[in-house]
């Protein structure tokens, strides 16, 4: 394991001497979609590498294989990451700029990716000369590389591996952060194998889990495409969407349905899609999958139900809204920089959650001063129902001016940011009211007039 200073990987070893092909240049429809004849050895890992393969960050071998059990290096890793943030123009450029660091011994390809890194903060300049081109790269090596590209805050105390103390005490909240992030994870027996060497399946996973999640994407937009199905044609290769029209697949195109390889036929009418184009406009990968399934929402939390050791987590939205959704495992609520249990949270709290595959995949704490305005009204309590099934409050918003509301269910209660009951609210009482489209109250703040 190498000696990595404070979070910043200043040296960041390891680094295979690759064929040129591989990294130099753009990528061809050689390495595309199924013509990979060797991802069977992957299976679990196949639909990942067609992807980066369609994206442009890795390539195949001129024997159009993938070799998914290859170690990766550090230089590649390093690649792959700048690759991902869309940035390998810039260090395509790079290789020819003036830099007042020395670079590695024994550097045959790759000086304008890290120079790249240097100036994006990922590497440290002054200690880049200590890495070795011809090493593998670690698991933690490559936690911490795509901490630094992805710019994540420290996950402090969120690692529960049996072996964390394997991993350097400086790098574990860097490590932490991306495994809390799901952009890797442990493997079975709760072990993260810090030391393990990561090889080129676990690196595309790795990547696509990246784009998933939403950090980066190193498609240009004209180039990713979301869409739903209303037909094929087979013979001339090309798919019919809706909102985009008619789009031509290449015959190598990778197409996908639940992590699982299918047949370009077997895409169905009224199926929501995503396809990721070639330069020339060509389709080289098809996932079906609703643009929908990486979605944010912040709200009120309604409800926190336990069962068999997984939490469900009510909302109400700013809108009305009401979602419920399920917790993934290992989630933390991230509440002012510190990682809590999921348990601590409390109905009315207002929080953003991101979910993913239609599990909770994060929950990070906001202040109440800033819940929506766009929904609120302003007034004076004359009147205020709490008691019964159908609960009410009459507020005068102006003069000669009274409305009406019920009030939701699931209405949510506070005064100076602390949460409140609705008997604790009085007539003559300034509030602050959001009304969702059924015209119901779903937050009621009790304000001193300067809001």
């Amino acid at each position: 394991m190498l000696n990595l200073r404070n979070i910043k990987l200043y040296f960041l070893a390891p680094v295979l001497v690759m064929l040129m092909m591989i990294f130099a240049g753009g990528w061809t429809l050689k390495a595309e979609g199924s013509e990979l004849k060797d991802l069977e050895e992957a299976p679990w890992a196949q639909k990942a590498i067609v992807e980066m393969v369609a994206s442009g960050v890795v390539t195949g071998y001129p024997d159009a294989v993938y070799k998914p059990y290859n170690n990766v290096t550090m230089l590649e890793a390093v690649t792959m990451l700048v690759r991902m943030l869309g940035l390998e123009d810039q260090a395509e450029a790079a290789k020819v700029q003036n830099v007042d660091y020395k670079m590695p011994a024994g550097l045959n390809w790759g000086s304008g990716y890290l120079i790249t890194a240097v100036n994006l903060g990922i590497l440290d300049g002054k200690y880049l000369y200590l890495m070795q081109p011809n090493s593998p790269a670690t698991r933690t090596e490559v936690a911490m590389l795509a901490f630094h590209a992805l710019k994540l805050e420290p996950a402090s105390g969120a690692l529960e591996f049996s072996d964390t103390d394997r991993i350097p005490g400086e790098y574990r909240d860097g490590v932490a952060a991306v495994v809390k992030k799901g952009i890797m994870q442990g493997y079975p027996g709760n072990i993260f194998k810090p030391e393990d060497n990561i090889n080129r399946a676990q690196m595309a996973v790795l990547m696509s889990n990246i784009v998933r999640l939403g950090y980066a994407d190193p498609c240009p937009a004209d180039r990713r495409l979301d869409g739903i199905v209303l037909g094929t044609d087979q013979d001339n290769r090309t798919v019919y969407i809706d909102g985009v029209g008619v789009v031509s697949y290449t015959p190598n195109c990778g197409v996908f349905r639940n992590e699982n390889g299918i047949a370009s036929s077997e895409l169905r009418p009224g199926e929501a899609i995503q396809l990721i184009l070639d330069e020339n406009g060509y389709a080289v990968y098809i996932n079906v999958g609703s643009p929908g399934d990486r979605q944010e929402y912040k709200g009120v939390v309604n409800s926190i139900l336990a069962i068999n050791d997984q939490y469900w987590l009510g909302l109400v939205c700013a809108d009305g809204k009401e979602i419920t959704r399920q917790v993934a495992a290992g989630v933390k609520l991230d509440k002012a920089g510190s990682d809590m249990d999921v348990s601590t949270l409390n109905k009315g709290e207002y929080i953003e959650i991101k979910v993913l595959d239609n599990k909770i995949t994060a929950i990070n704490s906001l202040e109440p001063s800033s819940f929506p305005e766009g929904v609120a009204v302003k007034g004076i309590v004359s009147d205020l129902v709490t008691s019964g099934s159908q609960k009410m409050i009459k507020i005068r918003e102006g003069i000669g001016v009274r409305s009406q509301y019920d009030i939701a269910r699931n209405a949510a209660f506070y005064k100076d940011g602390m949460g409140i009951r609705l008997g604790d609210i009085s007539i003559g009482a300034e509030i602050k009211a959001w009304i969702n489209d059924d015209n119901e109250v779903i937050r009621i703040e009790m304000t001193d007039g300067r809001n």
